[in-house]
């Protein structure tokens, strides 16, 4: 059975990060680049809602009988092939784990350009993970 208390308490994590996050990029991406604080804090952020959203796939998975993926990357495929999570939307989601990848174990150089701009056009799917997955658990 899905532990409500597990899954709101990860949520309460990835909106407060994506309070810090949208705050953070209020400010331009020269003002990023240049801003190491301000972009590592962001590169945080990103990495804790990415992580909760894989705790909330890896709970939903176990508890639900899923099959278990080989990846990070798959739990979100996984909740989408299960309808719990859109198709599509899953396969949307699914790569910001490349990214939070790269910013945890900096598998190569980060190209700060590219990291901003993903971001920027990404996070807001978080948001629609959150309401999902919130509807999904009531």
């Amino acid at each position: 059975m899905i532990d409500k208390e597990i899954v709101q308490a990860k949520l309460n994590i990835m909106h407060d990060n994506m309070i810090l996050i949208k705050d953070i990029l209020s400010k331009s991406n020269e003002e990023l680049k240049v801003l190491d604080i301000e972009r590592s804090a962001m590169e945080r952020c990103f990495q804790l809602i990415v992580d909760a959203a894989v705790g909330i796939n890896e709970h939903i998975i176990s508890e639900e009988n899923l099959k278990i993926p080989n990846d990070y990357y798959g739990t979100f495929l996984i909740l989408g092939s299960s309808d719990i999570l859109p198709r599509e939307f899953a396969d949307k989601i699914a790569p910001s784990v490349g990214l939070r990848n790269r910013l945890v174990h900096q598998y190569e150089k980060i190209d700060i350009s590219r990291m901003i701009l993903d971001i920027r056009q990404n996070i807001n799917d978080y948001d629609k993970y959150m309401a999902i997955i919130s509807d999904f658990v009531e």
